[in-house]
């Protein structure tokens, strides 16, 4: 090859060169750009644990910057904002609510519920209370947990037996000082959720008076949480959709196959010693394709027809999917 031939070939392979690294450098930023997810330091938020802690999201090509929040509410403000892209399962009645104010904020990924062999959920009281039964709450002081969710589950629950507006009064207090209000009696009784249901149970600290009471009480089954993701990334990207549903389908897999080795990671995101991880009771898991759908609509009805959504919502839309 003369000097000529060469001397255009080397110009050739540098003007590709400088037209495809830019293109090139896009694609990788794009595999990588960082997601900010938004998550609640208790058990209904394993599935995001244990896709951090078991890098099913680095498997399936994201880079995920935890982002933690108190309550639903907050995380859904902070989506609502753009603070946050997507978020672990949050309150679904929280999700309604910003669905009827607000539309097409958010695309669901993933859900939690209670079906019939469900313990998350429980209404504890001391060891030693004269309460047996949930009507022997009249009168009472119960305590939850912050946000709107589980004082709206409270009443509902409670609903079936007394008049929740009259009869008892309802305390919102953080999932770490739960056992201490009802050992010092501060409460009469808590309707608490997972890990702080088993301390208080294996600690000798309380006594459960109804057990799963979502299902047994409301609807059969009960889906309780959303993870969702705002609707913004689903339009720019649908290609991170897809990576966040395949991460997810992954570690919905692992919970399925082994709950307690999944259950060991609690105590790096929740307020759970390490003793008491393999007892904590966890949710079944819906990946975005088997969601009971129609127990979704029947619930969000319910909560509109309650008055705890401002009106009724259609979900059949609220689902992602991937590119």
């Amino acid at each position: 090859m003369d000097r000529k031939r060469v001397f255009f070939a080397v110009v050739i392979v540098v003007v590709l060169a400088a037209a495809l690294g830019p293109l090139g450098c896009r694609r990788r930023a794009t595999k990588s750009r960082q997601l900010r997810f938004g998550y609640l330091p208790i058990a209904s938020d394993l599935s995001f644990f244990v896709a951090l802690d078991r890098h099913f999201f680095a498997s399936a090509g994201l880079d995920i910057e935890p982002v933690k929040f108190e309550t639903s509410n907050q995380a859904f403000e902070a989506l609502v904002a753009g603070r946050i892209d997507a978020a672990a399962p949050l309150a679904l009645e929280a999700a309604l609510a910003l669905e009827a104010n607000t539309p097409s904020q958010f695309k669901i990924l993933e859900m939690t519920a209670a079906t019939a062999t469900t313990r998350v959920h429980r209404i504890v009281v001391r060891p030693h209370s004269a309460i047996r039964t949930l009507r022997d709450l009249r009168g009472r002081e119960i305590g939850t947990f912050p946000g709107s969710q589980m004082v709206v589950f409270l009443k509902l629950i409670l609903g079936r037996f007394l008049d929740p507006e009259r009869e008892v009064t309802i305390r919102q207090i953080k999932a770490n000082l739960q056992p201490q209000a009802l050992e010092a009696g501060q409460v009469d009784a808590l309707f608490c959720l997972e890990p702080t249901c088993t301390q208080l149970e294996r600690r000798g600290l309380g006594r459960a008076v109804s057990v799963n009471p979502l299902y047994e009480f409301i609807q059969r089954p009960f889906p309780t949480a959303a993870s969702v993701v705002a609707t913004r990334l689903c339009r720019e990207n649908p290609q991170l959709v897809s990576q966040i549903l395949s991460a997810l389908r992954a570690v919905h897999a692992e919970i399925r196959s082994s709950p307690e080795k999944a259950a060991a990671v609690l105590p790096q995101y929740t307020p759970i010693e390490p003793d008491l991880a393999p007892f904590i009771a966890l949710y079944d898991y819906w990946g975005v394709e088997s969601i009971d759908r129609d127990a979704v609509q029947r619930l969000a009805n319910l909560y509109a027809d309650k008055g705890i959504i401002p009106k009724r919502v259609v979900t059949a839309d609220l689902y992602a999917s991937g590119k």
